[in-house]
């Protein structure tokens, strides 16, 4: 699916705005002064989404690579609800839905490493980039990958 054709409007800003250091190095939440969390909510995690700043590693930025997978593979968010609050709240609590529940055309291997980006447990999630990136690239080698016109 190309872009052109894709339903849900994208524009990648920045992955890195969801964590900061505090004044005395504590970790939280990017917020605005009034206390509003930066970020897409489609995109942040299930422990970015509870609020939890101290959870927040690389396997968060590995569950937004995936949404953004997700995303661009079906066309949709992986948590669509009718406001942003709405959103975060089904991130927090919900598991994502199967990837292959919205694009079936997909090899079963794009949607199981997609799928376990998305896990609402960090420790069933991928644990490192490179891991990740290691099963992306022998899908690219074994498997073709339909086109979608």
């Amino acid at each position: 699916m190309s872009l052109s054709r894709c339903k849900v409007p994208f524009k990648v800003l920045d992955f890195g705005v969801a964590r900061f250091i505090e004044e005395g190095g504590q970790a939280g939440m990017s917020a605005t002064r009034s206390g509003t969390t930066l970020g897409t909510p489609a995109f942040l995690s299930p422990e970015q989404a509870r609020g939890r700043a101290n959870d927040v590693d690389e396997r968060t930025d590995l569950w937004a690579v995936g949404a953004l997978m997700y995303s661009l593979l079906t066309g949709r968010h992986v948590h669509n609800a009718e406001t942003p609050n709405e959103q975060l709240i089904l991130s927090a609590t919900q598991p994502a839905p199967a990837l292959l529940a919205h694009a079936p055309h997909l090899p079963r291997a794009v949607g199981e490493v997609v799928d376990r980006a998305l896990q609402l447990s960090k420790s069933d999630r991928w644990q490192d980039a490179r891991s990740m990136q290691e099963a992306i690239r022998r899908i690219f080698m074994l498997t073709p990958i339909p086109r979608v016109n």
